[in-house]
């Protein structure tokens, strides 16, 4: 079987600077944000996990998408639309074992 590429995105769907309104919101659309950025990049599989993550110290919800055959260019393009989406000041891209993080 061929190896193909794969990215993980690492992000969290809440921005303590937006405020309990904006954040609660998101908490009840994140679904639909990831969905569409997903969609506008023709990507039709993928998983999401939701979890705990870490981030300067303190812990934050935290997100994981997965895809399996997916260009570096078109992942790289996915997580600027998330950190756009979520208002993060980065994402962390995982490129077939290369981390980075796309930030604004």
């Amino acid at each position: 079987m061929e190896a193909q590429n794969t990215a993980r995105l690492y992000f969290s769907n809440k921005q303590a600077k937006d405020g309990y309104i904006k954040n609660a919101v998101r908490s009840l659309t994140w679904r639909k944000i990831t969905a569409n950025a997903l969609q506008a990049l023709g990507i039709e599989y993928g998983t999401i996990t939701q979890g705990l993550g870490l981030y300067k110290g303190g812990a934050e919800p935290s997100m994981q998408i997965f895809i399996l055959g997916i260009e570096q260019q078109t992942a790289v393009k996915l997580a600027q639309n998330i950190r756009t989406a979520f208002n993060q000041d980065s994402v962390m891209l995982d490129y077939n074992g290369a981390i980075s993080f796309i930030e604004a």
